[in-house]
């Protein structure tokens, strides 16, 4: 470990003490606020999001005013280059990343958590140019139709799990579109080792590949051997990589972390970035493009013919 590193990661750790400080007393002072609309600015474009702050996503973003930066204008920026047919996202929360999606077409989102869903409706109906359809269940191989899921302290962080209670699921493939380009988002905290390989296995298998995939990928709970595994198969399949390190949400709030970006720390990673996740046992976000010319259009002649409808929002 060079000094540059040494150096960045003591700052990492004396900036996540103070804005941890700094951030629960924001979350006692505001937990339970409902901020409607949040403005978020992203190039030039601004999103206005429904949110009830407590300690989870919603109310990472009412204090930070952006989310996961770096990954959020890319994932904006190949969205806006791609202009998709459908994009499909896992995970979806409250929709943060499928509310971006939502300007360039429609979408379709899968969220097992119910306290979430008119969130991610309402925020979808404020953002979306194009139709959408939420599905409240997990996406996870099943012969029963459902799965556990533990529904955790911070619920973004919940997963499926086997001390959780029973959420209805669809297997992996089912979400693979008939239209093409799709790009693909999948946020399903250690899940991806049974979901992405079955997903990407299947659209290889009937000639339709996402052309753009946006994986958080997690060494602590599937370990780094599978988190490579997934990353080969990606690379395998034709896929261009690009990977981040993200500020978590403490740091980048309330504290000098556009210092650690200075050092080299978060943005951006060109080395091994498989192997610094594994060092650091960090989250991981890794950003895989097809070559253009591997990409096909199979348009959707109407809307109604790949099932996206616009809902009407329950009250929040």
């Amino acid at each position: 470990m060079g000094l540059r590193t040494k150096i960045a990661e003591r700052l990492y750790g004396h900036f996540y003490s103070l804005g941890r400080r700094r951030y629960d007393q924001w979350l006692e002072a505001n937990a339970g606020t409902l901020f409607w609309p949040k403005e978020v600015e992203i190039r030039d474009t601004v999103y206005f999001y429904v949110l009830r702050v407590g300690n989870n996503a919603m109310g990472d973003l009412a204090a930070c005013g952006i989310r996961e930066p770096y990954s959020t204008f890319h994932f904006y920026d190949q969205l806006r280059l791609l202009r998709p047919e459908l994009h499909v996202d896992i995970g979806a929360n409250f929709g943060y990343y499928a509310s971006i999606a939502s300007r360039f077409s429609p979408v379709v989102a899968y969220e097992p958590l119910e306290e979430v869903i008119p969130y991610l409706s309402a925020n979808l109906n404020y953002n979306g140019v194009y139709g959408y359809k939420i599905h409240s269940v997990a996406v996870y191989p099943t012969d029963t139709g459902y799965v556990n899921f533990h529904v955790a302290e911070k619920n973004n962080l919940s997963r499926v799990s086997d001390d959780g209670v029973p959420v209805p699921a669809v297997s992996p493939e089912s979400v693979i579109p008939g239209v093409s380009p799709w790009t693909l988002r999948m946020d399903i905290e250690g899940s991806e080792r049974e979901v992405l390989s079955e997903v990407m296995t299947e659209a290889s298998g009937v000639g339709n590949l996402p052309a753009y995939v946006f994986v958080e990928y997690h060494p602590n709970l599937i370990g780094i051997g599978e988190v490579r595994r997934l990353d080969f198969l990606m690379r395998d399949l034709g896929y261009l990589p690009t990977y981040y390190f993200e500020p978590v949400p403490e740091v980048m709030c309330f504290s000098g972390w556009k210092v650690l970006e200075k050092l080299g720390y978060v943005g951006r990673w060109d080395g091994d970035a498989l192997e610094e996740a594994s060092r650091r046992n960090w989250v991981l976000h890794a950003h895989y493009m097809l070559p253009f010319d591997q990409i096909k259009r199979v348009p959707a002649p109407q809307v109604d013919q790949i099932e996206v409808v616009i809902t009407v929002p329950s009250v929040v």
